[in-house]
C-alpha cells in the first residue's frame, strides 16, 4: 500500500480519452444552427427594445419572461456539443444538463404565452397573475421555513394573505369551479389550466410538450 496521492490526468490526457471519432450527423448541426440564429436573433430583439418603459404589467412581464428565456438559452448553446458558442478543447455530451435547461425554456415559453399574449379580460389576467404569484409566494415560504429563516416566513405569509384576499374579491375568480377555487389558494398550482393545455394554445404539440 501506499499514501501517495495520484497525479490528476493532465487536459491533454483528458483530450486523448475524449476521443469520440467523428463527426455529428448533420442532422444534429442543423439544430445547433437553428439554436444559433434563433438565440442570436432573439438577443437583438431583446437589446433593439431595452429602456422602454413598459405601459402595463402585461408589457413588463412579458420583457421579464422574454429576457429569461434569451438568457436559458444562451446557456443551452454554450454547452451543446460543437456550439459555435464556445472553444473547448473536448466536446462534451452531457444530455441531462441540456433536457434541464430545455424543459426550463419550455416552461417560459408557457409562462409568457398564458400572461403575455393569450387575450382575455382584465379582470382574468389579474387572477391568472395573482394564483401564479400566490405559488410562487408559497414555494418560496416552504424553502425558506426549510432553512428556518423566521423573518423571510413571517413577511411571506403576510404577502400571501394579500394576494388570496385579492383573489378572492375578483370577479372572474368567483366564477371558477369549487375545486379550483380550492387549489389556487393553497398556492398548489401557478396555472389555471393544465401545462399541456397552454402549451397546445402556444403552438407546442401535446406529444412534443410530454
Amino acid at each position: 500500500m501506499t499514501d501517495e496521492t495520484p497525479e490528476a490526468l493532465t487536459h491533454d490526457e483528458i483530450v486523448d480519452f475524449s476521443s469520440l471519432g467523428g463527426k455529428p450527423s448533420d442532422d444534429y448541426m442543423r439544430v445547433v444552427d437553428m439554436l444559433d440564429n434563433v438565440v442570436r436573433e432573439c438577443m437583438y430583439v431583446s437589446r433593439s427594445y431595452s429602456g422602454v418603459a413598459s405601459p402595463s404589467a402585461k408589457h413588463y412581464d412579458s420583457s421579464v419572461l422574454f429576457t429569461a428565456l434569451v438568457t436559458k438559452g444562451v446557456t443551452l448553446a454554450q454547452i451543446m456539443p460543437f456550439t459555435p458558442w464556445v472553444d473547448k478543447k473536448i466536446e462534451h455530451w452531457d444530455y441531462a444538463s441540456a433536457a434541464g435547461i430545455t424543459r426550463t425554456m419550455l416552461e417560459l415559453r408557457i409562462a409568457f404565452y398564458y400572461l403575455c399574449t393569450e387575450e382575455c379580460d382584465e379582470k382574468e389576467w389579474e387572477c391568472r397573475w395573482n394564483i401564479f404569484n400566490l405559488h410562487d409566494c408559497t414555494s418560496r415560504i416552504r424553502m425558506f421555513t426549510a432553512i428556518e429563516n423566521n423573518e423571510e416566513v413571517e413577511k411571506l405569509s403576510q404577502a400571501a394573505d394579500e394576494i388570496r384576499e385579492r383573489i378572492r374579491v375578483n370577479p372572474f375568480f368567483d366564477t371558477l369551479p369549487e375545486k379550483k377555487k380550492k387549489t389556487a389558494l393553497h398556492g398548489q398550482s401557478a396555472y389555471l389550466f393544465p401545462l399541456e393545455d397552454i402549451a397546445e394554445k402556444a403552438g407546442i404539440e401535446k406529444a412534443q410538450f410530454r
